[in-house]
């Protein structure tokens, strides 16, 4: 910050984690989401979370077309790729923007049928 100006507070990000056990319960409870899956193709056909949707150019166009307090979930290998996800649509004025806590592979640790890799 340069000096002389304002000092000021940094925005909290509303980019939020939810851990795979909890996001299995929201999905017990019915609640609208979008799980989505930016992993690469290739990782997909390593281990797949069923309920999860791969973004593709058609998943991206409805995604834009809801409500900006549609709730979207971005799942990556980890956390990393899903936050980064999240931000993109967070940046375009999404306002209920999660990301899976570990990815996949936090998810595998509570799912069996889902392999680690």
């Amino acid at each position: 910050m340069a000096w002389g100006s304002r000092s000021r507070t940094p925005k909290r990000s509303l980019i939020r984690g939810v851990h795979p056990a909890d996001l299995v319960r929201w999905f017990e409870k019915g609640e609208r989401l979008q799980l989505i899956d930016v992993r690469p193709e290739a990782e997909l056909a390593r281990a797949r979370v069923g309920v999860a949707r791969r973004i593709d150019p058609a998943y991206r166009s409805e995604l834009d077309a809801l409500a900006k307090d549609a709730k979207l979930v971005f799942l990556a290998h980890h956390s990393s790729g899903a936050q980064a996800a999240a931000r993109s649509y967070y940046d375009r004025g999404f306002r209920n923007v999660w990301y899976v806590v570990g990815g996949i592979d936090g998810w595998a640790t509570m799912d069996p049928a889902v392999p680690r890799y």
